[in-house]
């Protein structure tokens, strides 16, 4: 919002369950609305042109609470219902083309394959969608060194882990039955900065240049989040 909130023409809605008391941005209406309950926000994303799913956990309820699958908290509502729910509101408002960014991810935490299977489960959801044109965002650990600074041990711990991935000894165990399973569980992207991915969104929600990319990894929003920069620096 705060990258968004720079651009003069854009008018911007946050949709969120409970109102922020906080860090709020200058020019943008904060909307109280659950998104499982589609009466209480259709009416403010009926006109928009570009609707970014942020909303998700990285540990669920069936985790940390040991609910069921489908349960309140679970990947499967937040990560995958939320976004179908969406998705089908959008839909139902009209035959009006838009740009569904979704906050997606590239791996799933060690030992938790429900987490990016239900993140690919709503990607595929929302490209099957016609009047809507999907954009994945697939970051590693995102980390904020200012306002999260618990994050910044998480992403050295993450690049960490990246560069061992791509040693010669880690590969060639990955090639051993059994261990290369048990291996796999600890792919993970290098880490990014939170600043990356906000200009990479907000890059993509003004401009239509790279839309005819889908899926966007590490390189791709560090690109892309470069363009935002040169775009600003040329209106300016």
């Amino acid at each position: 919002l705060k990258q968004l909130s720079k651009q003069s023409n854009l008018t911007l809605k946050s949709i969120q369950r409970h109102a922020p008391t906080s860090n709020k941005v200058d020019g943008v209406e904060y909307v109280q609305a659950d998104v499982f309950k589609t009466e209480t926000y259709s009416d403010k994303v009926k006109d928009a042109d570009v609707v970014i799913h942020s909303m998700g956990v990285l540990l669920d309820s069936v985790v940390l609470k040991n609910a069921k699958p489908g349960d309140a908290g679970s990947y499967e509502k937040v990560n995958f219902e939320s976004a179908k729910i969406l998705a089908d509101t959008l839909v139902s408002l009209g035959k009006k083309q838009r740009k569904f960014i979704y906050m997606s991810a590239n791996h799933s935490p060690p030992f938790i394959p429900r987490y990016l299977a239900t993140k690919l489960q709503a990607e595929e959801y929302v490209d099957g969608l016609s009047n809507l044109k999907l954009l994945a965002i697939r970051p590693g650990v995102i980390v904020d060194r200012t306002e999260r600074v618990v994050t910044a041990p998480l992403g050295l711990m993450a690049d960490v882990a990246h560069f061992m991935n791509t040693t010669t000894v880690f590969k060639s165990l990955k090639k051993i039955k059994y261990v290369g399973d048990f291996a796999e569980n600890f792919q993970v992207d290098k880490s990014i900065n939170r600043d990356d991915v906000a200009k990479a969104i907000a890059y993509l929600t003004v401009c239509d240049d790279a839309d005819d990319i889908k899926v966007f990894k590490h390189n791709e929003i560090i690109e892309t989040s470069q363009r935002y920069d040169a775009q600003l620096k040329k209106s300016s």
